[in-house]
């Protein structure tokens, strides 16, 4: 009856399971942390694609529209004979890009918008050749231009109309 049995007693038992335990937490820890960077990091990745289309397809829009409009705050932009059209709505939160039915919206924060034609500021009803725009993108100010260059005609028919 006296013989012992190799086995562990209870303090031993209570010992390995206080340190599993505080392994787990550092490892739960750890783990929330890493996640919480991941969709930072993936939210922000989201955001810079987003903007990277937009200042894409807008810039294509400037170079490929005959004539380009400012009526308060929406941007017109025409193609072949007013015909095919796209009309960029921008507002303080998002900017609005509108071609036939499709609509797309690309969340940024406009602070300033400067519309010229001919280096003369433009506020609305005239055509534009170039459109400034400051927006706040992870709290840091970036700023974008776009130019038209128009045809000589273009300018002529300006005259004609004033």
């Amino acid at each position: 009856m006296n013989k012992k049995i190799p086995a562990f007693t209870l303090i031993e038992l209570l010992v390995a399971m206080a340190l599993s335990g505080i392994v787990i937490g550092i490892i739960y820890s750890a783990f929330m942390i890493i996640e919480k960077q991941y969709l930072l990091s993936k939210s922000r990745e989201q955001q810079i694609h987003q903007l990277k289309k937009l200042d894409f397809v807008l810039e294509n829009d400037f170079n490929e529209a005959e004539s380009i409009t400012i009526n308060q705050n929406e941007l017109n932009l025409r193609k072949e004979n007013n015909l095919n059209y796209i009309v960029y709505t921008l507002e303080e939160k998002y900017i609005l890009r509108t071609k036939m039915n499709l609509i797309d919206t690309f969340w940024l924060q406009i602070n300033v918008l400067e519309t010229k034609f001919l280096n003369q500021e433009i506020i609305t009803n005239d055509f534009i050749d170039e459109l400034n725009m400051e927006a706040r993108v992870f709290n840091e100010r970036l700023f974008f231009t776009y130019r038209k260059k128009y045809a000589s005609q273009a300018y002529v028919n300006k005259q004609l109309i004033e």
